[in-house]
């Protein structure tokens, strides 16, 4: 069925819809952007994005690709300081896409700048905002859920959003108003994984963290590695064997994929500047529940002892507080640990 139903996308996009992403000759280029996104090679994909918009300046499409290639750069970085320039660049590609809403494409744009817009509420804090985001872009993928040339492709928003909230008020499942939608979005993801032109490789992504929630280990093992086959300089990777370890438990295994992931983000120096903080931290606590004071040490000083940017000192000021406090614990264990 699912099958059938991508070879009619196929059709109707071509008679449907006028824009880059209904257009069968621009598929490449987009799946293009993608993967540098997933390959974190940012500003190459602006550099592409921005061609994109001198050569079709009525398209939404290119507005909403250069404000989701910033909110991924941002999460990426833990950087998110281009926050405004985002939502600009969202704000004007919902409201050039609502000027046809007849065109399946402009519905989904408008659904995933949404989506977008509620991520980045959600990063800062404001979840009653995100919510109510979040809640229209449902409204605008319903409506392009039921056009075929875009009903994969809605399938991704649709899925997180159903198993994310459900999963989130868990503790009101079993009351008979509440609805437990997990495995109907679970449902929905593997159809954009299965069947989707341009969300088949973020709804892997979002099955990675979902197969972590449920205990589906295997699954989650098995995705990430399709990941590191298709992207071997990604990241990624790494972080969902992050989330894989805090899934399973294991603190010895934990500390593994905490130490290696620290490593890797240590020989990209400033650029990961927030992260290296975060997982050195991460290293540290885990090498301190290990009673392993010389890790606990040797994770402290790799931050501590390092000429970390003013901007990420400035954010991650808790987590460095942290490091200094497991840096005296493993000094008093015995760690030939310096005084920070």
């Amino acid at each position: 069925m699912l099958r059938k139903t991508t070879a009619i996308a196929i059709i109707m996009a071509i008679t449907v819809s006028a824009g880059i992403l209904g257009d069968p000759e621009m598929r490449a280029d987009i799946q293009n952007i993608i993967d540098m996104r997933f390959d974190h090679r940012y500003e190459e994909a602006e550099s592409f994005i921005n061609r994109l918009r001198d050569e079709y300046p009525m398209d939404p499409a290119p507005l909403f690709l250069h404000g989701s290639n910033l909110q991924d750069w941002m999460l990426h970085l833990e950087d998110y300081r281009r926050m405004d320039e985002m939502n600009a660049y969202l704000d004007s590609a919902i409201n050039l896409a609502k000027i046809d809403e007849f065109d399946p494409w402009n519905l989904w744009v408008i659904a995933s700048s949404y989506g977008y817009r509620a991520i980045a509420q959600a990063e800062q804090g404001k979840y009653l905002q995100a919510f109510r985001t979040s809640s229209e872009a449902m409204s605008y993928y319903d409506r392009a859920y039921e056009s075929p040339p875009t009903r994969a492709e809605s399938s991704l928003g649709i899925g997180g959003y159903n198993y994310w909230k459900s999963s989130k008020l868990g503790f009101l499942k079993y009351l008979p108003f509440v609805p437990d939608r997990r495995g109907e979005g679970i449902e929905y993801l593997t159809e954009a994984r299965n069947d989707s032109w341009y969300s088949r490789d973020a709804a892997i992504h979002a099955l990675v963290y979902v197969f972590c929630e449920e205990g589906q280990l295997d699954s989650a093992r098995a995705l990430r590695d399709s990941i590191a086959q298709e992207y071997p300089g990604s990241l990624l990777p790494l972080w969902y064997d992050l989330a894989i370890a805090e899934a399973d438990g294991n603190l010895e295994n934990y500390f593994g994929v905490v130490d290696e992931l620290s490593c890797a983000l240590d020989t990209l120096g400033d650029e990961q500047a927030v992260n290296r903080i975060i997982i050195h931290l991460y290293a540290a606590s885990a090498a301190a529940q290990l009673e392993d004071w010389a890790f606990v040490c040797l994770h402290c000083t790799a931050i501590l002892e390092d000429r970390i940017p003013a901007w990420a000192v400035e954010i991650s000021k808790g987590e460095i507080d942290n490091l200094r406090g497991l840096a005296v614990r493993a000094a008093e264990e015995g760690a030939a640990c310096p005084k920070f």
